[in-house]
């Protein structure tokens, strides 16, 4: 009994002891990037961040049969899980309606796995 409570107060101090280093601070005074939370993208243009948003409204045509053509990226955030997670604003026009959209993509670089989770019409404010 001792011996599995001795293993149970490692395991608690351990994953106590990940969290501290994931939020913590690094020499230069840059901040680790804690794990699963979401952090804003700093460039929308970014070309992986294109590559992504490309990547959504083509699979969103794919499924739902439409024709959306990708204009911008207005904003988006990047999650850590065992991969990344990518939620974008994307701005794509059909015909000559425009609509801003949710995108939700889940990528696996090193698999070359990248899924779309979710694409909905938001509302444009």
């Amino acid at each position: 009994m001792a011996l599995a409570t001795r293993a149970l107060v490692f395991v608690v101090l351990l994953v106590s002891g990940s969290n501290s280093i994931a939020s913590s601070a690094t020499s230069d005074g840059q901040k680790l990037l804690r794990l699963g939370g979401w952090r804003p993208i700093s460039n929308p243009r970014d070309h992986k961040v294109l590559e992504i948003a490309e990547f959504a409204v083509r699979e969103h045509n794919k499924l739902a049969k439409t024709n959306l053509e990708l204009q911008s990226v207005i904003s988006g955030a990047t999650q850590v899980v065992g991969g990344r997670n990518y939620r974008l604003i994307v701005s794509a026009v059909e015909g000559n309606s425009r609509s801003n959209y949710l995108a939700l993509v889940y990528e696996k670089p090193w698999l070359h796995l990248k899924i779309l989770i979710r694409f909905t019409k938001v509302a444009t404010v």
